[in-house]
């Protein structure tokens, strides 16, 4: 059983004020009594409620959390997670200051995060960090930083909240080999950002379909003139006649909304990332083969979590990265998803 201060105080005498103060290390007790408390507390293996010493210290904690504005769908999973973690942590002196910033904001433009990283009210950051050009800033910085979603390894980072890419396109490779008939054509749609994501997908499913032994046919970078998707774009010339199609990036429904209504560009199998209604739709009507998700709100939820406990708690352990879960989606338990 937990040792309480009141049980604490019946072993000596005295009262329950007397040893919560001692406990909580306030003034107004002898130095005997002091040491009376601490060595019985010792003897019958008191462990501190952390969280109740928050509350009576007071403690204000302000974390900035950045990440981008694209794609929407998925940065909102996100932010649910986050809610949740300040919901809990709400009356712990926890305030979360969320900085939602255009992708230009992380690669050629980053003057918004370094004023963020040089606010004197922000007391630790959690940081998408899409795009390596923003590393020097989060090295250069000296308040405690976690990335999520997207690592930085070389920024200096505390740690990392997020999926691991390789493995994840790995994982498509996987699923694309068991879709797709031997010796078939496979391609791989890639976002505009050559970034650390991109790089670790590509890798693994390059990796993954030499597994299997399927060459990779095909692998073409979306920009931004191809967005909205039109028939007669280059990318589609370029994925013509593939048996199956690796979605990299968040493009995964609407590339399934063009292949319902343009049939001539459809791939027999069809896989990507992530959960939003479009998806959810092509993955009822078969057009999406399955889905990968990647626990967004998990990502949200933990780095808010993880930063309070190592920075207000100094618990140590938080230090270590977590690996969040991938869950292949199909058509049969995508309800489970939406």
């Amino acid at each position: 059983m937990k040792v309480t201060a009141k049980e604490i105080s019946k072993q000596l005498g005295v009262s329950i004020a007397t040893v919560d103060r001692v406990l909580n290390n306030r003034a107004n007790v002898s130095e005997k009594m002091r040491k009376r408390v601490l060595e019985k507390a010792e003897e019958m293996g008191y462990v501190p409620n952390r969280m109740a010493s928050i509350l009576s210290r007071k403690v204000t904690f302000h974390v900035a959390v950045v990440y981008k504005e694209y794609p929407a769908y998925f940065w909102e999973q996100i932010e649910t997670g986050i809610g949740q973690a300040e919901l809990e942590l709400r009356d712990y002196g926890v305030t979360v200051h969320r900085f939602r910033l255009p992708v230009e904001a992380f690669t050629e433009s980053p003057e918004r995060i370094q004023e963020i990283l040089a606010d004197d009210t922000i007391d630790a950051v959690a940081i998408a960090a899409l795009g390596d050009a923003i590393s020097p800033y989060l090295k250069a910085s000296k308040k405690p930083i976690c990335t999520f979603n997207v690592d930085a390894q070389n920024s200096g980072r505390l740690f990392y909240v997020g999926c691991d890419y390789y493995s994840s396109g790995r994982l498509a490779a996987e699923l694309v080999a068991k879709l797709v008939p031997a010796q078939g054509k496979v391609g791989v749609l890639l976002g505009g950002n050559h970034d650390y994501q991109a790089r670790e997908k590509l890798q693994g499913f390059r990796e993954g379909l030499e597994e299997f032994r399927l060459e990779l046919c095909k692998a073409v970078r979306l920009g931004e003139s191809d967005l909205p998707f039109q028939p007669g774009q280059q990318w589609q010339k370029e994925m013509a006649s593939l048996d199956g199609l690796y979605v990299a990036t968040a493009e995964l429904g609407n590339v399934a909304e063009f292949f319902s209504k343009y049939p001539k560009h459809q791939v027999a199998a069809l896989v990507g990332h992530d959960m939003n209604d479009l998806i959810y739709k092509h993955l009822r009507t078969q057009m999406i083969a399955a889905t990968i998700t990647q626990d967004p709100v998990s990502q949200g939820y933990l780095a808010i979590k993880k930063l309070f406990s190592l920075m207000v708690l100094e618990d140590e352990d938080a230090k270590q990265s977590t690996i969040t879960k991938l869950e292949i989606v199909m058509k049969n338990n995508a309800s489970y998803y939406t």
